[in-house]
């Protein structure tokens, strides 16, 4: 880690020194622009200064990029060529630590980060499909899972049920609940996509695809509002504009995936059907199908340590629903 760390501060003081330098790859495929119109990469300097000054606590670097402007770098979900986003979701996710930072810095870093959240929501409130968006891109499930994530750290900055409900919502559009059917990650689902476009994949001599890949997804670029967009899809291993698989489609829908779930199970969701198993000191919850309890025996202890996989969750009270088996934990 301090390597990496060290490493990155000798980039970023390179860069700011030769900032006219670009990057361009001679010959191959990859050559991508990524001028975001100007040649000025403010969005990665963005980036770049925000995690440096997360690690170091160095106002030095926060201070050197205006990335709450818009006129200075747009925010906008991230992908491979915008990537401003992803400091704001990085300080957005360590306020708590970021002690060099008044009350109002911090809540103007609030409010850049869910203004832009309110403005896919509205989107998403209105569309037929429940995400946000009215045009399927190339590689649409990232954008849809990369929103999802957005929704989700929206919610837990403010405990608002329209954020969760919106990042569910796009974590649904993924997993199946889409016009194809289709459960876009390879192995999830009973309708998954069998022929990623993947060469380890295609040439490992298996008929099976390899396991937990996110595929693009329903692709017609040129269709804007269009009823049959979401349907344009096909599973075929040569068609790159369906079933292309990147690293960088399969980070937020693992993240979203993973939030979802834990946002839920510390909610209590998924204590349902519970036996419980009461001492002095913990509470052990297992869920099970069969058995079923109607009330709770807590001990005489002021709080529970509940057993969540490896995780100890502090408790002060419990309660049963008798008709749901929905075991809530305060």
């Amino acid at each position: 880690a301090d390597q990496c760390l060290a490493a990155a501060k000798k980039a970023w003081t390179w860069a700011q020194t030769n900032s006219s330098i670009h990057f361009s790859l001679a010959g191959g495929t990859g050559n991508y622009e990524d001028d975001n119109g100007s040649k000025s990469f403010n969005d990665e300097k963005a980036w770049a200064s925000n995690e440096l000054y997360i690690a170091t606590g160095e106002a030095t670097y926060y201070n050197a990029t205006d990335f709450l402007n818009d006129n200075y770098c747009y925010l906008e979900e991230p992908s491979w060529q915008k990537t401003s986003g992803l400091g704001l979701l990085s300080l957005v996710n360590n306020l708590s630590n970021l002690s060099s930072l008044t009350s109002i810095q911090k809540d103007a870093i609030k409010t850049k980060f869910l203004n832009f959240a309110d403005s896919l929501a509205d989107i998403w409130d209105a569309s037929g499909y429940k995400i946000m968006t009215n045009r399927h891109w190339w590689g649409i499930n990232s954008i849809v899972a990369t929103q999802g994530l957005f929704f989700l750290d929206a919610y837990r900055l403010t405990s608002e049920d329209r954020y969760l409900n919106a990042a569910v919502s796009h974590m649904d559009y993924v997993f199946g609940r889409n016009p194809t059917r289709y459960s876009y990650v390879t192995w999830l689902g009973d309708k998954t996509p069998q022929n990623p476009h993947d060469r380890r994949s295609a040439s490992d001599g298996i008929s099976k695809p390899i396991p937990g890949y996110m595929v693009g997804g329903a692709c017609n670029n040129d269709c804007i509002d269009c009823a049959g967009a979401g349907k344009s899809y096909a599973d075929d291993q040569s068609n790159y504009t369906y079933n292309e698989i990147a690293i960088n489609w399969n980070a937020p829908v693992v993240y979203l995936m993973c939030g979802v779930a834990n946002t839920f199970l510390f909610k209590g969701a998924y204590f349902t059907n519970a036996i419980i198993q009461t001492d002095s000191k913990h509470l052990q919850v297992s869920v099970s199908n069969t058995l079923k309890t109607t009330s709770v025996t807590s001990s005489s202890a002021s709080s529970f340590l509940v057993k969540v996989g490896a995780n100890d969750i502090q408790v002060t009270d419990l309660s049963l629903d008798a008709t749901s088996k929905v075991l809530t934990l305060t």
